[in-house]
């Protein structure tokens, strides 16, 4: 039995949850291999394969699957196939419907290789978490290089930053906040309404400190200088964060690091800031969506717009980089709101720092979106899409202004 898992490029560069899928295989004694579909050909899984696994961990990776499916069959005819990751898990009943594929439903990755390898090492179930494995993808300097500020400067908006190979870890799994609009509490809500197992165990969980670092140390050994910390909020549990971050630093003190968090556990984490610093982040990505609270209580973020300055000069006091994303054309506000943003952006100093992309961000509503239930959402003038929901603004002239910014913008640049 040889099993083919494919997945598309994570944030930060290779698939991780393909990384980790692959080496509970193995270690069921699968023969196994995971390919990236966004960089890889298909070949390059190789020939006898019996099963197809595919992984949806987003709605790219969902848009990505249903492009390549029929590629993907007909390299793979005669192959079982099954998809896991929370947006096949929102799209199940039209995933099996179009495709003939059968969705795994388990977050657990080895509940999820026991389903689609029909069962086997089921004793093990529970065994714990796994280091992923990455040999099986292109290297890192495939995925491009992370352009960085200098660990060693005062000012980290200061140019030229520094280019350097990009490795991706995940020290933490889930979230413990219940954004309206984000896909992990949406997960949670879905698993809860389907009586799935596990839905009473805490909604973030550490991974352990040994699987952390022996991954940091196999992407050292491919060549990485720079570790993005891709878990849905680094910060949420700041002790242990803390800890990981200056044992890698102790381990490998030239690595640089970036990581994601909120702007409350910014805030929260104010006197950790300088050691983090000390220890190599050089850089965090916070979601601000915007800086009102009309928006932050629509999607119920937790914390108000006075907090989001509060947190920006935290970091310029701590000399960390901010990087702030945005979802600018959402339902609540209105066309001058929406134009005041890049003004905002020069008053805070977050112009050089700030993806040009996010002042063209619309709000998504996948199928499974807790937003859904919102009646300032289901006010809306609604259209149900395969995929996703598409929105109409109660004012036409933000829908205007939206496609003028995209067009602006040109393919792929926005």
């Amino acid at each position: 039995m040889r099993l083919a898992i494919l997945a598309a490029s994570e944030e930060g560069g290779q698939p991780l949850r393909a990384g980790r899928l692959l080496a509970a295989a193995r270690q069921r004694g699968v023969k196994a291999t995971a390919i990236d579909l966004t960089k890889q050909k298909l070949s390059d899984a190789g020939v006898g394969v019996d099963i197809v696994l595919l992984v949806t961990n987003d709605y790219p990776a969902l848009l990505l699957m249903n492009c390549k499916m029929a590629e993907i069959k007909q390299e793979f005819a005669g192959a079982k196939f099954f998809c896991t990751g929370p947006s096949s898990h929102f799209n199940r009943a039209r995933i099996e419907e179009k495709f003939g594929v059968q969705v795994l439903s388990s977050l657990d990755d080895f509940t999820v290789i026991d389903g689609a390898c029909g069962g086997i090492g089921l004793g093990l179930r529970g065994a714990g978490h796994v280091v992923p494995e990455r040999g099986t993808f292109l290297p890192l300097k495939a995925y491009g290089m992370a352009e960085v500020p200098d660990p060693c400067a005062n000012d980290p908006y200061d140019r030229p930053f520094q280019s350097r190979i990009q490795g991706n870890i995940q020290a933490s799994i889930g979230c413990i906040h219940v954004c309206k609009y984000c896909g992990e509490p949406a997960e949670d809500d879905r698993r809860r309404r389907s009586n799935e197992p596990g839905v009473t165990k805490a909604k973030q969980s550490m991974l352990p400190r040994e699987v952390i670092l022996a991954d940091v140390a196999n992407q050292v050994k491919m060549g990485a200088r720079h570790i993005a910390i891709t878990d849905a909020d680094a910060f949420s549990f700041p002790t242990p964060a803390l800890g990981n971050i200056e044992e890698m630093h102790r381990v490998h003190p030239d690595l640089t690091f970036e990581a994601v968090t909120r702007v409350d556990h910014i805030i929260k984490c104010r006197n950790d800031l300088a050691a983090l610093k000390r220890f190599g982040l050089v850089r965090v990505t916070s979601s601000f969506e915007f800086p009102s609270d009309k928006v932050l209580d629509a999607i119920d973020k937790g914390f108000k717009a006075d907090r989001i300055p509060v947190a920006i000069d935290l970091c310029k006091k701590a000399g960390i980089q901010l990087k702030p994303t945005f979802i600018p054309f959402n339902p609540w506000l209105t066309a001058d709101e929406i134009l005041g943003l890049p003004a905002w952006l020069e008053k805070n100093e977050l112009v050089s720092s700030t993806d040009p992309s996010q002042l063209c961000t619309r709000l998504l509503l996948y199928k499974g979106s807790l937003l859904l239930k919102e009646p300032s959402i289901q006010g809306l003038k609604l259209k149900e899409e395969e995929w996703h929901w598409e929105w109409e603004h109660p004012d036409p002239a933000v829908d205007q202004i939206y496609k003028y910014v995209v067009a602006a913008a040109g393919p792929g640049k926005r």
